[in-house]
């Protein structure tokens, strides 16, 4: 994994393809994509996909193509699931040229984490808004989502599988295990 993403670093470095979505113009195969490539029409098509994705950022300023675009959106969702492949080292499609690609349109590659973690961060917030009115942490279930959101930590304290050794910080930095 780590030569492969090491790579795609240092050749987005040495041709960084970032100017091409910014100048604007549609993007097509290199010759050496075209040369390397056993399946020209496949290539053909992830181009025209791709260059529908910079339509829909143009219009939308990001690459999240919601599950209701089932063309597009499940494009997307392929995109994301070519690259953890090719960072595994296993067979795909995807290359460094699409990466960069990709990548040049502030593609997101993990949204789901990122959804997580803004909800997390929200949840963290209404807790300390909470312990500032209360003096504690002991929030009751029947504050809803709060409250179940609390549970839903203090069940994970012995395991730590579900959060980030930031976040166990942020809990324990407002005394939510003391409590």
């Amino acid at each position: 994994m780590k030569g492969r993403l090491k790579q795609f670093i240092e050749e987005s470095k040495k041709n960084p393809i970032r100017r091409r979505f910014v100048q604007g113009t549609k993007l097509e195969p290199s010759e050496k994509e075209l040369s390397q490539t056993k399946d020209k029409r496949a290539l053909q098509r992830w181009y025209e996909k791709c260059n529908e994705l910079r339509v829909y950022r143009m219009k939308n300023n990001h690459c999240n193509v919601p599950h209701k675009d089932p063309k597009l959106g499940l494009w997307v969702m392929t995109q994301r699931f070519e690259k953890k492949k090719y960072e595994a080292g296993s067979k795909t499609a995807m290359t460094n040229e699409k990466l960069q690609h990709l990548s040049g349109m502030d593609f997101q590659w993990s949204v789901l984490k990122e959804r997580n973690n803004a909800m997390w961060d929200q949840r963290f917030g209404e807790l300390k808004k909470f312990r500032d009115e209360h003096g504690h942490c002991r929030v009751p279930q029947r504050t809803r989502k709060l409250g179940k959101w609390v549970m839903h930590q203090r069940n994970n304290k012995s395991t730590r599988v579900a959060r980030s050794e930031e976040q166990i910080a942020k809990l324990e930095a407002i005394g939510f295990f003391d409590s």
